[in-house]
């Protein structure tokens, strides 16, 4: 039982993250591309975490070239 309540409180936690690093992200994004859809700024904000997490879970690349692969996929969704 310990470790499901273990499990259920990190689950819990990363979400939270999750959700605070896309809302941070959100209002940086808003105030740096003013008059941009929301919903293109809510996406743009979901891939950044999204795939942010992925890499630190899975790298698959060196961090340089993964950082240019998110900044051009964030800004072909902002455009």
């Amino acid at each position: 039982m310990h470790g499901r309540e273990r499990g259920r409180a990190t689950s819990g936690c990363c979400v939270r993250r999750r959700v605070t690093a896309q809302s941070l992200l959100r209002a940086w994004l808003t105030e740096r591309f003013p008059g941009r859809d929301e919903e293109l700024i809510n996406m743009a904000a979901d891939i950044t975490v999204r795939m942010t997490i992925s890499h630190l879970l899975l790298p698959g690349a060196e961090p340089r070239p993964t950082a240019q692969r998110l900044t051009a996929a964030v800004l072909k969704t902002l455009r």
